[in-house]
Formats: C-alpha cells, sequence, structure tokens
C-alpha cells in the first residue's frame, strides 16, 4: 500500500523522486511472495482470501517490477480474492480485494500512458476507466456497510487518483478532503500527513495560499510526530523533508526569501543525519530559489550549466533553460525550453504545471529576441491551460506577458487591458499571501 499511495504524485503533477529500488529490497520482496504462495493452498476459507489480498498487495508493493507487469500479476491474485470472498460475503475479503482492484486500474491507465509516449499512439483508457468506476463504486458500497472510516479514507483517496487522471483536479482536491476526514477518525497519523502534504502543494500551486497554509503546517506537524516510528521510515523521512520544501515554497512565494532558505537548510540539516533512501539533496531547490532572488552567480554554484546539446530530461532542460533566461542567453534558453515542452507534451503522466511553466519561459525568451511572432501562441496555450485548472499564479503570468507583447507590438488598447487583469490578480494574490502571514 504504501508504495501505491507514494505513486499517486504522479496524479497531482509534482515532480518527485521514485521510492529507492535495492537488491535487498528486491530480495525481500521476493522472499515475502514466496513464503505467501507457499502457505496458500493449506489455507481455506477468510484465511486463503486473505493470503490471495496479501499476495496482491506484495506484488503491488514489489521491488524489481515494471508497472504492467506488477498490475497483472496482482490482479491474478485479488480477482480470485474478490470472487471468493463474494461467495462466503465476507465483507472485508471484498473491501481489500477491491481497494487492490482499484490500484491495478490506477497502474493501468499509467501504463498505457506510457504506451501511448513510446508509440507515438493515442492508447485508449476508456475500458480501464469503466472498470476502474465499477471497482470504486463496489468499495464505497461495503465500505459504507461495514462503517470502516479508514477503508472509506482509501476509497475517496482512490477516487482522487480517478479525478486526477481525469485532469479534474478541484475533484481531486475535494476526494483528497473527504479522505483526510475518514483517516483522522480513523487515527491513521501517516496517511493524514500525506494527504495535508498533497493538499498544502495543490492549493499553493493555484495561488490559494490561504487555503493551503493549515495544510503545509499541519503536515508538518504530523511528519515532525511520526519521523521515528519504527513502520515506514524512509518515507516517514521523505513526509518531513516534503513538508519543510513546502513551508518554504509559501515563503518564497510571500517574498521572504530568507524565512525560505531556512527551510531549505533545515531540510537539508535533517538529511545529513538521517540515513534515508528516500531523501534528496535541496541543491536543485536552493537553485530554483536564487533564481527568484536574481541572484545569478549563487544560482551557479548549485545548477552547473550542461551541454546544451547533450541528453537532459524535460526536468532539467526547464531548470537550465530557466537559468539561461536569467542570464539573457535566450539562444540556449530556447533550445532547453523547446526540449521540456516536447517532453512534458508527449508525457501524459507528467504534471501540466511544468509545461505551463516551459511555455511562458520560451515565450519570454522569444520576447527577449524580440520575435513577438512566435511568442503570441505560446502563452497562449499556457494561459489556457492555467485557466482550465484555476491556476492564478500562472495566469496572473501569462497577463503580464500578454501586456508586454501587446505594448511591443504596437497594441495599447490591448496591452492597458491585460496590464490591469495582471494588477488586479497580483494584488489578490498577494492580499491572500499577506492573509496567511498574519
Amino acid at each position: 500500500m504504501r508504495k501505491y499511495l507514494f505513486i499517486v504524485v504522479l496524479v497531482l503533477g509534482f515532480q518527485m523522486k521514485p521510492l529507492a529500488q535495492t537488491p535487498e529490497s528486491i530480495k525481500l520482496d521476493s522472499l515475502r511472495i514466496d513464503s505467501l504462495q507457499k502457505v496458500l493452498p493449506s489455507l481455506r476459507d477468510t484465511a486463503r482470501i486473505n493470503c490471495l489480498n496479501s499476495l496482491a498487495e506484495a506484488f503491488l508493493n514489489r521491488d524489481g517490477y515494471k508497472i504492467k507487469r506488477e498490475a497483472d500479476s496482482a490482479y491474478s491474485y485479488a480477482i480470485v480474492a474478490n470472487n471468493e470472498a463474494k461467495k462466503i460475503n465476507f465483507k472485508h475479503g471484498i473491501a481489500y480485494s477491491l481497494m487492490h482492484l482499484n490500484q491495478i486500474a490506477f497502474l493501468n491507465v499509467i501504463h498505457n500512458n506510457n504506451r501511448s509516449i513510446d508509440n507515438n499512439k493515442e492508447i485508449d483508457n476508456s475500458e480501464w476507466f469503466r472498470k476502474w468506476d465499477d471497482y470504486l463504486s463496489q468499495l464505497f458500497s461495503v465500505a459504507q456497510e461495514l462503517n470502516d472510516t479508514e477503508i472509506l479514507g482509501y476509497a475517496y483517496y482512490y477516487q482522487a487518483d480517478m479525478y486526477g487522471k481525469k485532469k479534474n483536479q478541484q475533484g481531486v482536491i475535494e476526494a483528497f478532503k473527504k479522505s483526510l476526514f475518514y483517516f483522522r477518525k480513523a487515527g491513521n497519523e501517516v496517511v493524514q500527513a500525506e494527504l495535508n502534504t498533497w493538499l498544502c502543494m495543490l492549493y499553493s500551486d493555484r495561488g490559494e495560499y490561504e487555503n493551503g497554509f493549515d495544510y503545509c503546517k499541519r503536515s508538518l506537524e504530523l511528519a515532525k510526530k511520526i519521523v521515528d516510528r519504527p513502520n515506514h521510515i524512509d518515507i516517514n523521512a521523505y513526509y518531513l523533508q516534503q513538508a519543510l520544501m513546502n513551508m518554504s515554497g509559501l515563503y518564497s512565494a510571500a517574498g521572504d526569501y530568507e524565512t525560505a532558505l531556512d527551510y531549505l537548510r533545515e531540510s537539508e540539516r535533517f538529511r545529513l543525519t538521517h540515513k534515508s533512501s528516500e531523501m534528496w539533496s535541496v541543491e536543485g531547490d536552493m537553485a530554483e530559489l536564487f533564481k527568484k532572488m536574481g541572484q545569478y552567480d549563487s544560482v551557479l554554484l548549485y545548477e552547473k550549466p550542461l551541454n546544451p546539446n547533450g541528453p537532459i530530461n524535460m526536468w532539467k532542460a526547464k531548470g537550465l533553460g530557466e537559468t539561461y533566461l536569467m542570464n539573457a542567453d535566450y539562444d540556449s534558453a530556447l533550445l532547453m525550453f523547446n526540449k521540456a515542452i516536447n517532453g512534458f507534451r508527449k508525457n501524459k503522466n507528467a504534471n501540466t504545471k511544468a509545461i505551463k511553466n516551459s511555455l511562458i519561459g520560451a515565450a519570454k525568451a522569444y520576447l527577449g529576441k524580440k520575435n513577438y511572432k512566435k511568442a503570441f501562441p505560446l502563452v497562449r496555450e499556457s494561459l489556457s491551460i492555467a485557466q482550465n485548472e484555476g491556476d492564478r499564479i500562472s495566469v496572473r503570468d501569462n497577463f503580464e506577458i500578454l501586456s508586454d507583447l501587446f505594448y511591443h507590438t504596437g497594441k495599447n488598447d490591448s496591452a492597458y487591458l491585460y496590464h490591469k487583469k495582471y494588477t488586479a490578480l497580483k494584488d489578490s494574490i498577494l492580499n491572500r499571501q499577506f492573509y496567511w502571514r498574519l
């Protein structure tokens, strides 16, 4: 379950480090599965169903397998568990098999999206969404019959997954809130920490800081509380580091860069004193913060520009594009932003925030080169995505660039109109920042 809950970050549109897989973890997973498979033939009734569900969960969390192999291996046990539990009306067995089937549907949608990228051809997910809808409906029904708050919490969690894959961000937020309500009732502080983290990030990315601040603060409180618990130490450490990063992001958005730096430094100190495979260096985040501060020399201490013609992934390309843009190296910036845009457009499992920022960056580079014709469609595409998602930060940034573009092309009325829109939205966001800082 833990590995699946971590993968859900793909749905939210955030760049995260994947779970580390080591030869030791792969061996341990294999031994656990072998042990369950050996005992399964001797079991009957509820004990057999529990073992089948344990095998499904083990394969969903198995290190060393790709997504499709995990999903197919788990399905062969989850569907049998589901059928056998229904025959004897074993409600908890039905519920846990449905939880696994929801996870399997989620992984298959991701797999098909990846196939679309590899084959450069759209893969139809309608059948998996139909199955997912059915599994989810059944899970809600049995969870309500059992009046089990934790299972209801997971049901809403999986609903958020589905909304995420259907690009319904508001649906994701509302489902996560309901999930959080039930996990509070169940007293599960680990998943509460996770859900508060996602809600903090979702609201912050939309510029709704006053809505996100309490979730950010609560996620940090819970993460500090659970970090040294014996189970799932690595992931608990991840939650604490991410909570510190989120607080840094909030203060950075409010223009309080010193406090933002303090949280990054605390995150790095924590990483250096806790040996966890799920933690990461904050160098890239330090570079991003120094970009906002306009300190180009400090950026270079943390982000060394690479050969622009070499192999660079879309995330690195976006970051390098921003660094080149900051130094007015527009040609290198465009080369990086175009690599990023092409990568994000192909990858349906990547986030839209990244492509919005890449489009804005490319538009700024063209603006710097006075190539206004090429800048306009990039801004309009970014603005369209931002408005559909309710992303006030990106909408504000696009309004500002459109005002500049219209001004430089002699369309002063349009320039003034977008300047007014930019100013009104900027003031609204600043007021919200001031509100939560109080």
